[in-house]
């Protein structure tokens, strides 16, 4: 048995998820494995995949059930979710095992940079969205992670069953609020990863916060989060 399981969904992420798989195989740790559950990606997603990782395919869309699917087949005693177009920190995956080595950890996140260079703008939105709300999200009693920097006991995912099929966004903040009632919800500063910020820079900040504000509003005052979010490409 590995000790982590990186499990990382993907549908036609080719020109992205190259830099992902390569920023793993660097890691600082070794004792992990690594599976991509594609959900059918018709550009060269796999063929790429298939030289770092082992690939799952499936053939229902859902980033819930993508998930679900590659805990399903991890061995790990930590599962790590991130995304197909996230770098991970090269120290990443040591800190979140030694981190996990208190048996009172449940679930546990850290920082979400952009990868690209960007401006000031969206870089204070990145450090305000991942960094301020999620620790107000811990002081409240409701840790809620984002799904491309969440590690997570195994026991612990198979204990809440993992994350909710029925939602498509706000998923990943269901699911660790109900792991946080598990054991421990940790924010580390050594669990680092760097996401695209591809999204923000298409939609524009307007429209980003025009979206995310309701919707998270939705999620937390009405159990209701959004079941449509745009693809990017």
């Amino acid at each position: 048995m590995v000790k982590i399981s990186i499990i990382v969904p993907a549908l036609n992420e080719g020109k992205y998820i190259k830099n992902t798989l390569e920023s793993l195989s660097k890691q600082s740790f070794s004792d992990f494995e690594v599976i991509v559950v594609d959900g059918g990606s018709t550009d060269g997603t796999c063929k790429v995949a298939q030289n770092y990782a082992r690939i799952v395919k499936q053939s229902k869309k859902g980033i819930s059930l993508a998930r679900n699917t590659g805990a399903a087949h991890a061995k790990g005693e930590i599962l790590f979710f991130t995304d197909a177009d996230t770098v991970i920190g090269k120290d990443t995956l040591r800190n979140i095992y030694t981190l996990f080595r208190d048996k009172s950890v449940a679930v546990a996140t850290g920082p979400i940079l952009p990868k690209e260079k960007v401006g000031l703008a969206v870089r204070m939105l990145y450090a305000f969205n991942y960094r301020s709300l999620v620790k107000f999200s811990m002081l409240i009693g409701k840790p809620s992670f984002i799904g491309s920097n969440i590690a997570i006991r195994r026991s612990t995912f198979k204990c809440i069953h993992g994350f909710n099929i029925s939602y498509l966004t706000y998923e990943d903040c269901d699911m660790t609020m109900r792991a946080g009632r598990e054991g421990r919800a940790v924010y580390n500063d050594g669990i680092k990863v760097y996401s695209s910020a591809r999204r923000v820079v298409k939609w524009g900040i307007a429209k980003y916060l025009a979206f995310t504000i309701p919707n998270m509003l939705n999620f937390y005052f009405r159990d209701s989060p959004s079941k449509y979010y745009e693809p990017i490409r």
